[in-house]
């Protein structure tokens, strides 16, 4: 883990946990470290000193001010009133208002630099959104498409398949799933859907059903050459 980051502060926080374990956990403990490894988190560092910084802030709500890096890598500086943070799919964000802009924006915490809190406070206003995680995921959507899939298959494989995308997947059964996701092209549910080894049904959008029924008829080569998809 990378020094002052959050994984190092959790490393040294678990070494220290054994002092307020009973006597009688401590060698369980310290056997269950011994015979555990684990893999390295694909993710961006955070600073724990930023994100203490910035939980104070919001606490106390006041005002931060900070230098941030868009996308296309300019950096830009902010001054924003920060409301909460959000912990999805391996990455911290910050839910704020922009002073400037007048409205909310989301930061993701890996690219936000030089943070400086003041003595400004602010008055709340309500969450543009049931949750700060509704919001974040409304904008992470927004570009993308609406994908709704029921699965022959119970709903913990269902859950294993798409671990990594943003869905929501309801039980219809032992061995039938709903899920719902928002993707940007419908090649991203093939290797997914490969793996489960499952009869599925596209139920929505149509473009997404056409496209892997063409895909289908490529792969048997009963389908001659592929149809352009609207």
């Amino acid at each position: 883990a990378a020094e002052g980051s959050v994984d190092e502060a959790a490393t040294r926080a678990y070494g220290k946990v054994d002092q307020f374990l009973p006597k009688r956990l401590r060698h369980r403990a310290a056997q269950l470290r011994a015979s555990l490894e684990t893999s390295a988190a694909a993710a961006p560092s955070v600073s724990a000193d930023v994100l203490a910084e910035l939980a104070e802030a919001i606490q106390r709500r006041l005002v931060v001010t900070f230098d941030y890096t868009g996308r296309d890598g300019a950096v830009t500086s902010r001054r924003a009133e920060p409301y909460r943070h959000v912990h999805h799919n391996l990455r911290w964000y910050l839910l704020a208002r922009d002073t400037a802009k007048d409205d909310w924006r989301v930061f993701r915490l890996d690219r936000l630099t030089g943070l400086r809190t003041s003595t400004s406070t602010y008055e709340p206003r309500p969450l543009p959104a049931e949750t700060a995680l509704d919001y974040l995921r409304q904008g992470l959507g927004k570009d993308r498409e609406r994908v709704v899939l029921t699965v022959e298959a119970p709903l913990a494989d269902v859950a294993d398949a798409f671990a990594y995308e943003d869905a929501d997947l309801e039980a219809l059964g032992e061995r039938r799933t709903r899920a719902v996701l928002a993707l940007d092209t419908w090649e991203w549910l093939l290797l997914r859907l490969a793996f489960l080894d499952a009869p599925f049904t596209v139920e929505e959008p149509a473009g997404f059903r056409a496209a892997l029924r063409s895909f289908g008829a490529r792969l048997t080569g009963g389908g001659g050459p592929a149809q352009p998809v609207a």
